[in-house]
This record gives C-alpha cells, sequence and structure tokens, in this order.
C-alpha cells in the first residue's frame, strides 16, 4: 500500500499525477458527452415521406467525369419533385459537352454556365449564388460533384429533415482506399462531424459541410448569402452555416441511408492545404465556438504524449498501478469504435490515438510556420 501514497519515492511529481489524471477524465468525459448527444438508430424514419419541391445544387469546375458517373445516381433518386441544378463553372475540360448530354437524359436536369475570363478570378461562392438564383424551390439540397449518394433514399431523407427545421446538417464521408493518407482523411472528416453535429444536437451548431448540406432558401436570403464572407476563398458551407445557424432552425441527419461519400485526396500536400484554408474560416466563429473548439484539440493533443509520459514514470511500479491507464484506453478504443459506427468507417481503429495528436497538432505547425513566413518575408 505504501506505493500508492509514497508517490516521491519514485521520483513521481504528485502534481504530474494530478494535471495528467484530470486531463485525461476530461478528455473521457467530453468525448463521451458528444457521443451520448448524436442521435440512435431507434431515432431513424424507416421510411421518411418528405413531398415539397427540392432544388439540388451542385458546382462542377472541370467534373466532366465525375459528373458522368455521379449526376445519374443523383436524378434517379426515389423522389416525386425535384430538380438538379449544376452550374458549370469556367471549366475547360468536357465538362459542357457532358452537362448537355445529362439535360437531354434526364427532365429534372438543368445546368448554367459561368464562362471563363482570364481578367476575373472568382471563387465556389459565386458559382453556389448563381446556382441557387436559378433553382426554382424553396428548399435546397446541396452536394459537390465528385459527391455521390449512399441509396436512392438520401434525397428523400434530407428532405424530410427540411419539413422540421430550415437547417439539415448531413454526412459526407470519403470512400475507404488502401493507405494511410486516405484513413487519416477519413477520420479527419469523421472527427470534424463529430464535433459539429454533436454540438448541433446540444443546441449549438457551428458548421456544416456542403458535401451533403440542405437549408431554406429564405434563410440563405435572409442572411444575406455569402456577402459577409465572400472575399474568403473557403467557408461556403462553414461560415454560411455558422451565420445561419441556431438551436431552433437546425437538425442533424445521422442515418446512414443519407450518406454521401466523395473520393479522398491522394497525397498529403493537398490534405495539407486543405487544412491550411480551412483555418482561415474556424477563426471567423464565435468566441466561445472557438474558445471550446480549442479546449476540445488541446485535450486530443494532449493525451497521447501524457499516456507515453505515464508509461515511463511509472516503470518499476506494480502492475495495479497500470489498471487506470489501461481502462482509459480501454473505454477510448469502445468510445470511438462506437464513433466509427455511427458514421460507417472502418479500418483505422488502433490508429485513432496516433491521428487524434496528428490532426490535432498539425494547425499549431501550420500557423508556426505562418508566423515564421511572416517575419521572414519583413
Amino acid at each position: 500500500m505504501d506505493q500508492i501514497f509514497h508517490i516521491d519515492q519514485y521520483n513521481l511529481p504528485f502534481i504530474f499525477i494530478v494535471a495528467a489524471a484530470s486531463i485525461l477524465l476530461a478528455k473521457l468525459i467530453n468525448d463521451l458527452i458528444l457521443l451520448i448527444a448524436l442521435p440512435g438508430r431507434k431515432s431513424f424514419i424507416k421510411n421518411p415521406r418528405a413531398s415539397a419541391p427540392v432544388s439540388v445544387v451542385i458546382c462542377a469546375r472541370n467534373e466532366a467525369e465525375n459528373l458522368k458517373r455521379f449526376i445519374p445516381l443523383i436524378c434517379e433518386q426515389e423522389y416525386d419533385s425535384f430538380e438538379v441544378v449544376v452550374v458549370n463553372d469556367a471549366s475547360t475540360d468536357n465538362t459542357a459537352r457532358v452537362v448537355r448530354d445529362l439535360a437531354s437524359r434526364y427532365e429534372n436536369f438543368r445546368y448554367t454556365e459561368i464562362p471563363k475570363d482570364p481578367k476575373f478570378d472568382h471563387g465556389k461562392k459565386l458559382a453556389l449564388t448563381i446556382g441557387i438564383k436559378a433553382s426554382k424551390n424553396e428548399n435546397l439540397l446541396l452536394t459537390d460533384a465528385d459527391c455521390w449518394p449512399e441509396t436512392d433514399q438520401w434525397l428523400v431523407g434530407m428532405a424530410d429533415k427540411l419539413q422540421q427545421k430550415k437547417i439539415v446538417l448531413g454526412y459526407g464521408g470519403y470512400e475507404r482506399e488502401k493507405g494511410l493518407i486516405n484513413s487519416l482523411i477519413r477520420f479527419d472528416t469523421m472527427l470534424i462531424a463529430r464535433n459539429f453535429m454533436s454540438l448541433a444536437r446540444m443546441g449549438a451548431p457551428y458548421m456544416g459541410v456542403g458535401r451533403n448540406l440542405a437549408y431554406h432558401k429564405s434563410i440563405y436570403e435572409a442572411a444575406g448569402g455569402f456577402s459577409s464572407h465572400y472575399h474568403i476563398k473557403s467557408g461556403d458551407d462553414d461560415l454560411l452555416v455558422n451565420q445561419m445557424a441556431r438551436k431552433s432552425n437546425t437538425i442533424v441527419n445521422l442515418n446512414p441511408n443519407h450518406f454521401t461519400r466523395s473520393i479522398a485526396e491522394k497525397n498529403f500536400k493537398l490534405f495539407y492545404l486543405q487544412k491550411k484554408r480551412h483555418l482561415t474560416t474556424g477563426a471567423r466563429y464565435r468566441f466561445f465556438q472557438k474558445l471550446y473548439l480549442s479546449f476540445e484539440g488541446l485535450l486530443r493533443v494532449l493525451t497521447l504524449p501524457l499516456l507515453v509520459l505515464i508509461n515511463i514514470f511509472t516503470a518499476g511500479f506494480e502492475p495495479y498501478v497500470y489498471v487506470a491507464p489501461g481502462v482509459f484506453i480501454i473505454l477510448q478504443i469502445i468510445i470511438w469504435k462506437v464513433f466509427m459506427n455511427k458514421y460507417q468507417e472502418k479500418g483505422f481503429l488502433l490508429m485513432v490515438p496516433f491521428f487524434e495528436f496528428f490532426i490535432s497538432i498539425l494547425p499549431i505547425v501550420i500557423l508556426a510556420r505562418n508566423f515564421i513566413k511572416r517575419n521572414q518575408s519583413r
């Protein structure tokens, strides 16, 4: 029993034990709260019966092959009244021919075009603005040209939620492929979705993803569209939702039948650049949103180093000393397994502790590099 209380004899600072235990406990409690907040399978409506007309809006720049593959999966959704509006955003590939062919095949398919102008550069927000204006219906469902619905019930499921609230946050995951980068991207996508969906369920919505997002046109217009952040290249989804979403008007759809998937980037550089762009939008979140996300990220970045330090400092202890860290690790694995089941993700469970640390430290690395570059350019 002396080994339990006389920690100093092992050169193990008492303050470290208290701090480490507090951080790991906070991490566990935070993850449990986020998990409990997400809807269970019993909350899913088996046969949604939405009937209001819907406009699916998609922007496409040099996406000819993806449009060929995925637009039929959208145009052939089981829903009575909907249109698919594609904006050909200054494409230089075969997109123009592909959309004309699709328009001849599907009565519910329409398209509009933004001609390429070497003197005028624009981002996705202009294309979305044009697509939304071209849409005929109040109910809007947005996805990307490289995305496809998991089932033919995607549209009816998202539309059903739109009859309950004005904003619907769906899950847009990535297709599972071999390789560490693919697993990292899918984990990061699930982690982001876990946070914004759980907080939305707790009454604090702050973002969504454009791969699977729905809202009423009237709330978009009332918010002024993208006008307040048009100058920022990214943010056509998360900043718009942050601007529009409130506890009273936002709902989450975590039914796997209503997911979308897309093809993940193949190399780390593109993923890194994507994370770098996202930092510019996160800086515009509300103060308490940034405070919580920073706190949650700090818990993640500290977990793995603390477990390693505990293992080093307790070398030579009796076996029962490792019970608490062991229980923590087992609970974390169980929690993440449940998260992965909810999001229909597989193949990276044992990598989660390393992914959590890496994803959490990456923004710090990006900010540090930006700071160094700014100082060097002066």
